[in-house]
């Protein structure tokens, strides 16, 4: 295993092992002590705490991204829940759930991913559309947060579809 998976991995124990610590509580201190590499081993992988932040969370969601397809990106939220379970992302972010800057980050950092996705299979204004279609999977998200009766992933996917994916798909703006 490197050296910068060996961080991560110690910085993720620390986060998620009982009792856990808020990743922003945890000091590049404790994990070099933790990881018994000193402070210059952590400054010659990671310039900072939060790149050691951005490189964990994409190795927490590696697998998901690497399913990706035209396909499984017309279902964005089943495809997600359906890796999303039972796995260290999902241990990771319930450990972490009352640090909302630390889950903000996360979901900045995986909508910027997932826009780059869509942009892959956009034929025209990869600008535009791209994060438009990301800002609208974050509204649903959003918007089913905020009701009574939450929408089932498949109904989700569906909305998704209806007011999203499909208008796309018929200005030949997303490549099949």
């Amino acid at each position: 295993m490197n050296t910068k998976q060996i961080i991560w991995d110690t910085s993720l124990r620390l986060m998620t092992e009982t009792p856990s610590r808020r990743f922003h509580d945890i000091t590049v201190h404790e994990i070099c002590t933790a990881t018994g590499y000193h402070r210059s081993t952590f400054y010659r992988h990671f310039d900072s705490k939060f790149e050691l932040f951005e490189f964990g969370v994409m190795q927490l969601w590696d697998d998901y991204f690497r399913t990706l397809t035209p396909a499984t990106l017309s279902t964005p939220f089943a495809t997600a829940q359906l890796f999303y379970n039972n796995s260290n992302a999902q241990i990771l972010i319930q450990k972490q759930n009352n640090d909302l800057e630390f889950l903000r980050n996360v979901k900045q950092i995986m909508l910027k991913k997932l826009e780059q996705h869509y942009n892959s299979i956009i034929s025209i204004d990869h600008d535009f559309y791209a994060p438009y279609i990301v800002a609208n999977i974050d509204f649903l998200d959003l918007w089913n947060q905020s009701q009574l009766l939450p929408l089932t992933t498949l109904q989700l996917d569906a909305k998704f579809q209806e007011l999203v994916w499909n208008p796309l798909i018929t200005k030949i703006i997303i490549k099949l």
